[in-house]
């Protein structure tokens, strides 16, 4: 199995099977988070091409500490590997006891 970790881009938030309108946008941001990654993002497209199962961990908006978090603190199998596609230097994040992010 590969492991994906990203942001937006690595989850395919606004691709077309992965966007959602928000019941009052408000701007050209305003789009919702789908309840899965799209299955036309990159990391699909990976593992079909390779013929193997991913997971994609991935979550928009996620800030390098959260996707370092998340990397260290999953279970892996000996044979997984490990995809990081680090995102934007300027994001934070604020992690709190039991996993509460802010």
């Amino acid at each position: 199995m590969i492991h994906f970790f990203g942001c937006s881009q690595t989850y395919g938030h606004c691709l077309p099977d992965c966007y959602v309108q928000p019941p009052k946008p408000k701007g050209i941001w305003d789009v919702d988070t789908a309840d899965k990654p799209s299955e036309q993002c990159f990391a699909a497209i990976v593992g079909r091409e390779l013929g193997v199962n991913i997971k994609n961990h991935a979550w928009p908006g996620a800030s390098n500490k959260y996707i370092w978090y998340k990397m260290i603190n999953k279970q892996y199998d000996a044979d997984d590997t490990v995809v990081c596609v680090w995102t934007l230097l300027d994001r934070t994040y604020v992690i709190r006891k039991g996993d509460a992010f802010h």
